[in-house]
C-alpha cells in the first residue's frame, strides 16, 4: 500500500478506512426494450472520493484549484494515478494548524 498523494503532496498522515470511501458511477444511458425491460448502456465509469484527514498543509495545496475545473493528479492508496478535480474542502476543528480536519471530495475527470 503506497502513500495518498494530492497535487504532488504526500500525506504524512493516511487516512482510516473509516475515513476513506471511493465510489464508481456508471455514466450511461437507459431505455426500454420492445418487451418493456430496462436496458442500460455503459459509456463510462467515474470514480469519487471522500477522504478526511488532518490538514498537513492541504489547504494551501488545493486552495488554488478549488471550483475552477483544473484538473490536478491523485494518487489513490493502490499506486494508481487519476486526474481528478477537488470540489469542496470542509474544515473541521479549529485552530487548523493543530488539530483541523480536511474533508475532501474529489471526482475523476
Amino acid at each position: 500500500m503506497s502513500a495518498i498523494e494530492i497535487a504532488g503532496v504526500a500525506l504524512a498522515f493516511q487516512p482510516t478506512s473509516a475515513n476513506y470511501s471511493v465510489t464508481v458511477k456508471a455514466i450511461g444511458n437507459t431505455r426500454r426494450t420492445l418487451s418493456g425491460r430496462l436496458d442500460f448502456h455503459v459509456i463510462a465509469e467515474k470514480r469519487e472520493w471522500e477522504i478526511t484527514v488532518p490538514e498537513q498543509g492541504i489547504m494551501d495545496a488545493l486552495t488554488p484549484y478549488l471550483r475552477t475545473g483544473t484538473p490536478i493528479v491523485y494518487k489513490d492508496v493502490d499506486g494508481t494515478s487519476y486526474d481528478v478535480i477537488v470540489d469542496e474542502i470542509p474544515v473541521s476543528r479549529y485552530p487548523i494548524d493543530i488539530v483541523g480536519e480536511v474533508r475532501l471530495k474529489l471526482e475523476e475527470v
